[in-house]
Formats: C-alpha cells, structure tokens, sequence
C-alpha cells in the first residue's frame, strides 16, 4: 500500500510545489526529470562531436617520436651537465683531446696532431653555434664559450644516437619499455657522459656505429653508401665497421 509524500518537482523555469504523491507518482516524476537532464546531455554531446570532428588532429605517432626525443634529451641533460660544469681547459684530467678540438673549433689547424686534423665536423658545427650565440654571452653570463657550444652540439648528437637506438631495439622486437631502458644505460654509462659533456668528437663516433648498424639491419645500403664519406671524417676506427 503506498504512502502519502510530499515532493518538490523543479523545472528549468518554474517551481511548483506538489504537496501531496503517491509512490508511484513520486517515481515517475524523478524518472521524467532525469529523462529531461538525459535529453540536454545527449543534446550537448552531439555538439560536442560535431565541432571535434572539424578540428583536424595529428598523427599520434609523430608526437609519440617528438616525446620520446625530448624524454631522451631531458635524460642526456641530466647525466652530463655536471660533466660540463665542472670540466676546466686547465685542468683537463687526462682528457688533453678536447684542447685540440677547441682550437679547431677557433679556426687553429696547425698546432694539432695530423689524426686529428680530419675530425673537423664537430668542431666545425661547435663554431658556428658559438657565433650564434656569442652576442648573448654577456647578458646570459656565459663564462665558457668554447665548452658552451661544443656541449649543445655533443648533447643533440646523443639524443639523436640514442633515438636511432631505440628504434633499432624496436625493429628487433624489444618493447617500449626495454628499449627506453636501453637507451637510459647508453646515455648514463661513463663513456657517453665524458664525450657529451667534454669538447670531443667521439659522440659523432658512436652515431656513426649504431648508424651503421641500423642501416645494416634495415637493409638502406644506398643510403649507407651515399653517407660514406662523412661517416669515414667521424673517426677513422669507423671506417673499420663500415667495411664489415
């Protein structure tokens, strides 16, 4: 037997108050409210898709490779700035290399070791940046131009490496998360933090093998061939591993 109850039924633009339902009354009235708010819901979504589905959106696996990128940079930062910082040109620590680099990057190839003197790209791409950012050196207080620049250039060369890495684990059927593992022991071992934050060359060495590697594996020998020989000016042990 139903009981007497009092309800208060709001509409959109009048209250009207209803002092005595039923509970079949009550229940009907509930489910025509709802049965309302459900219809301007429905109604709101369809606009909704309507406007989304002329918005043009872009390809998901081109931000996928754009954050992958980033994510081993930020990672490349994080393990070789303090090899940056604290490197001193007077106080090499056995790393008497980078003296040389620099002074190629200064346009100096004469008081240099003949073996060296073919190892010119990284130098040359460290020129070009400290002349770009040079006028920036006294507002941006930048002590060490020649370190500076030769750090930008060593650090992008790393992060592409490691993104050829990691895409080179992927072809050989590693997932996502032992590939970016991979990638992180590449960037964080002892031998990359020194050539990405020291003025060297060998971090173009190191592009130059996995390079080689994934062409090999991906069967591009043209492209392999055409890029010869600016893969032999990395370091001459390259030229080994090409020939192979």
């Amino acid at each position: 037997q139903s009981t007497l109850l009092g309800l208060k039924v709001f509409g959109r633009r009048s209250r009207k108050w209803h002092p005595v339902l039923r509970t079949s009354d009550k229940k009907m009235a509930i489910l025509s409210v709802c049965n309302a708010h459900i219809k301007k819901l429905l109604l709101y979504l369809n606009r909704c898709n309507l406007k989304s589905s002329m918005i043009v959106v872009p390809d998901s696996r081109l931000f996928r490779k754009i954050f992958i990128f980033f994510l081993l940079l930020g990672f490349a930062y994080l393990t070789s700035y303090q090899q940056y910082r604290h490197f001193d040109i007077t106080d090499t620590r056995g790393v008497s290399d980078a003296l040389t680099y620099i002074r190629m990057s200064n346009g100096d190839y004469q008081n240099i070791a003949s073996h060296h003197s073919h190892r010119f790209i990284v130098p040359l791409f460290a020129q070009i940046i400290r002349n770009l950012i040079s006028p920036l050196s006294n507002t941006l207080n930048i002590t060490n131009l020649d370190c500076l620049s030769f750090y930008l250039v060593n650090i992008f060369i790393s992060t592409l490496t490691s993104n050829i890495l990691f895409y080179l684990m992927r072809s050989q059927g590693f997932s996502i998360e032992a590939s970016l593992l991979g990638c992180f022991i590449f960037l964080g071992s002892r031998i990359t933090i020194i050539s990405t934050g020291t003025p060297l060359v060998e971090s173009l060495s190191y592009f130059s093998v996995i390079y080689i590697i994934y062409s090999s594996i991906k069967s591009k020998y043209n492209l392999l061939v055409y890029t010869a020989p600016f893969i032999v000016l990395t370091k001459e042990t390259t030229l080994i591993l090409l020939l192979l």
